[in-house]
């Protein structure tokens, strides 16, 4: 691995997580940025952390067809590296992304399965708080019984399962988004 490409493949993902809220434009420079210096020299976490990044971006302004492209492309490369602490935080940000293109029981299967989650690191900060209001939404968009039902089934999937279910859940969404 180049030391100092992959330097400046961290410090242009951690400008890009820092700008996302206050000029998304220059964020996605700085995470397009990230990704290109860290492919090259074999850095897949600091590559894989700013296409989450990007996804979570795209989601939050308007381009779901892009986010769901980046999510299809990571969550695979977190399952192959068995890093689940990333996987977690990409599928809580893609729980947000499934709520707000109204693919509700997919959003409250994959929380359930979240909430759930013994694996990984839990939610805090952002996160915690993103995840909060995803529930809210979708207690909001199902009724209590339909949620139950999707919390449940989530919580009964395992590690496999989950990741099966997310990509699925993404080829539903892209397929109705076509």
């Amino acid at each position: 691995m180049n030391a100092p490409r992959s330097a400046l493949a961290v410090a242009a993902w951690a400008i890009g997580e820092i700008t996302a809220t206050t000029d998304p434009d220059q964020a996605r420079q700085h995470l397009q940025r990230a990704v290109a210096l860290a492919q090259p020299v074999g850095n897949r976490l600091v590559a894989g952390l700013a296409e989450v990044a990007l996804a979570a971006l795209h989601a939050r302004h308007g381009d779901p067809g892009t986010a769901l492209r980046y999510y299809q492309q990571v969550i695979p490369r977190w399952r192959h590296a068995g890093a689940w602490t990333p996987q977690w935080v990409t599928i809580r940000t893609l729980i947000d992304l499934l709520t707000q293109v109204g693919a509700c029981r997919d959003a409250a299967t994959l929380y359930g399965a979240a909430a759930s989650a013994t694996t990984g690191a839990p939610p805090y900060g952002a996160d915690a708080d993103r995840l909060r209001q995803s529930a809210a939404r979708l207690r909001r968009q199902l009724t209590a019984d339909q949620f139950r039902s999707c919390i449940e089934t989530g919580e009964r999937l395992d590690s496999t399962q989950v990741i099966d279910f997310a990509l699925e859940a993404i080829s539903r969404v892209a397929a109705t988004a076509r």
